[in-house]
């Protein structure tokens, strides 16, 4: 699309750029190159053929062709159009580079038009004017730049979760449950030299995942666990 070849349309607002182009309806080519002028163009949407070039058909076809040049450049935002013969157009170019670039702002329109299409390229100012037109409010500009993004690490370190620590699972038959008092013994499969497993919680609390494993120990007058690297 962006190699095709396209013409400018002439506005006194410099800097805002609106260019078109017309494509045959029934294939992937721009109509042959003695028919890109608007002047053959629109004779033949309104008449049905191009016919000759002058009298009362060109005359329709220039004032409307004028008329539309003049309807999209207010769409846009702009004045008028700069004053000139509409049908003395640019030499056909290849759209700007910024038409190919993302977040430029631009934007592509196309038009069925009878057996033709009719493709509008904006660029940001133009596409901007166009929705002021039509009532849509632009985003108010940002004050200030937002702060710079942090690395992971550093973004999560002041979060807090919730750490377990954990014996190996331990099964008491229900009726023992029952009977158990204050001062009860309950037996565990954990060997003393093996490590505590240390579980950390989801946010929500909803799951817990293994973080490292541990052994019990005391510091300040508080049981507290010493870190130990996992057997294997």
């Amino acid at each position: 699309m962006r190699n095709a070849v396209w013409r400018r349309l002439a506005v006194e607002e410099s800097a805002m750029s609106i260019w078109w182009r017309w494509q045959a309806g029934n294939a992937r080519q721009a109509v042959p190159a003695d028919a890109t002028g608007p002047l053959g163009i629109v004779q033949t949407l309104l008449f049905g053929g191009r016919g000759a070039v002058g009298g009362l058909a060109a005359d329709t076809a220039a004032a409307a062709w004028s008329d539309w040049c003049l309807r999209i450049a207010r769409q846009c935002g702009a004045t008028h159009v700069a004053h000139r013969d509409v049908f003395s157009c640019d030499e056909g170019q290849t759209l700007p580079e910024l038409f190919s670039r993302h977040w430029t702002g631009a934007v592509l329109l196309r038009w069925t038009v009878g057996e033709q299409i009719l493709w509008l390229a904006l660029d940001a100012t133009a596409a901007e004017g166009w929705l002021r037109t039509d009532g849509f409010e632009m985003a108010a500009p940002v004050a200030c730049r937002a702060a710079p993004l942090a690395a992971l690490p550093v973004a999560l370190r002041d979060a807090t979760v919730n750490v377990n620590i954990e014996l190996r699972p331990v099964e008491v038959a229900l009726g023992d449950l029952m009977a158990l008092a204050q001062g009860d013994v309950i037996h565990t499969q954990h060997a003393v030299d093996a490590p505590l497993q240390i579980l950390v919680s989801t946010v929500d609390g909803a799951s817990t995942a293994p973080l490292c494993h541990a052994y019990l120990g005391m510091r300040d007058g508080a049981r507290a666990v010493v870190l130990a690297k996992p057997a294997g």
